[in-house]
């Protein structure tokens, strides 16, 4: 599996007349009272004072994040971050999104990650399913709140609920992967579907490859080859690849003991290789990101034999778990070769036979 696929979102307007979406209560580990985060601290004898609504040029919640969101898109961020402020304290789940992402890039100055990540909780307690995956992209990487995996998961899950693709494919992520969280690759399922359903590409990809392991769900190759084909369809070149070779073993053209694997450019979890090109004894339709999946779980080590960036060539052979031979050419001094040669020996396979290929090191 690759990619934890994390982005902020989009800029949203609201239709003309549209009132804003109804406070909802943001969903905690333990379940709050039923009069609890209702956003307007009236009935919390311990609540802030709410601070005095921006001065801006608009009345309404809707009407303030509209304006802010067209000055937004104009460039005019001076004018967009009174209006979209005003539309969220007035009870605008857009308005206080938008706000959030334009903290977040820094548009009209500095980035302001605490703050936009009040504003994007807040939205998401207002019912902005994108504002709730937002707060927990910054939960799961840590940048403006104390790193919290499982909180960040609430948060993507209650994004998915609401409609939001992203916070679905990230929200099977985590389980799939056990990132931070108990793994559950039954319980990742569901949510690769529903962003499968909605044209994710990694989804899709992502659910192809449960099937054709068999985890979380019965293997079924037919399956999987249709879920690759679909990833392939939306663009994905390594799913055209598996899906070709599901073919090919549909067609009776698989099952010898040796396979030879190759890939242009692939990224693993943050490792990109390209040129790769392996003799493999088994591996199976997967061999190459399995291979490519062992270089991820070494990338620390072998980015800091080059932390600036490098591309040296290295071949190497895997036998019995163990990578036994390593060949580096084209590295930017030998020192750097040298590096990669000893990270490269540590590196664990459970599959046997050669490769080589282009390892793209640091930045």
């Amino acid at each position: 599996m690759n990619r934890l696929y994390l982005t902020f979102s989009s800029i949203f307007l609201i239709g003309a007349g549209c009132g804003s979406a109804p406070p909802l209560p943001l969903a905690e580990v333990e379940p709050p009272s039923a009069d609890a985060h209702r956003g307007d601290g009236v009935d919390d004898p311990d609540a802030e004072p709410e601070p005095a609504v921006v001065e801006a040029p608009c009345e309404t919640a809707d009407d303030c994040n509209n304006n802010g969101a067209m000055a937004l898109l104009s460039g005019q961020h001076e004018r967009a971050l009174p209006m979209l402020e005003k539309g969220c304290q007035l009870g605008s789940a857009a308005a206080c999104s938008n706000l959030g992402g334009a903290l977040l890039r820094g548009d009209g100055g500095e980035p302001d990650l605490a703050r936009a990540q009040q504003f994007l909780e807040r939205s998401c307690e207002l019912g902005s399913d994108s504002g709730c995956t937002d707060a927990g992209v910054n939960y799961h990487r840590g940048d403006s709140v104390p790193r919290d995996e499982r909180r960040a998961l609430e948060l993507f899950e209650l994004g998915c609920e609401r409609g939001d693709e992203q916070g679905c494919l990230n929200a099977g992520i985590m389980l799939y992967k056990g990132a931070g969280v108990p793994q559950d690759q039954t319980g990742a399922v569901p949510f690769f579907e529903k962003a499968c359903e909605r044209d994710v590409t990694d989804a899709c990809f992502n659910l192809g490859v449960a099937y054709l392991k068999g985890h979380g769900v019965t293997e079924d190759r037919a399956r999987s080859g249709e879920l690759f084909a679909k990833a392939c369809e939306l663009g994905d070149r390594d799913a055209c690849d598996i899906r070709s070779q599901i073919d090919q073993e549909a067609a009776g053209g698989a099952g010898e003991p040796s396979t030879s694997l190759g890939a242009s450019s692939m990224t693993v979890n943050g490792m990109t290789v390209s040129d790769l090109a392996c003799d493999l004894t088994g591996g199976g339709l997967l061999g190459t990101m399995t291979i490519i999946g062992g270089l991820a779980e070494r990338k620390k080590a072998l980015d800091r034999c080059a932390p600036k960036g490098d591309t040296p060539t290295v071949e190497w052979t895997m036998k019995n778990g163990k990578t036994t031979q390593v060949e580096v050419t084209g590295a930017a001094n030998k020192k750097v070769a040298r590096c990669v040669k000893r990270a490269m020996k540590k590196m664990r396979s459970a599959i046997d036979g050669k490769c080589s290929g282009i390892i793209h090191l640091g930045k």
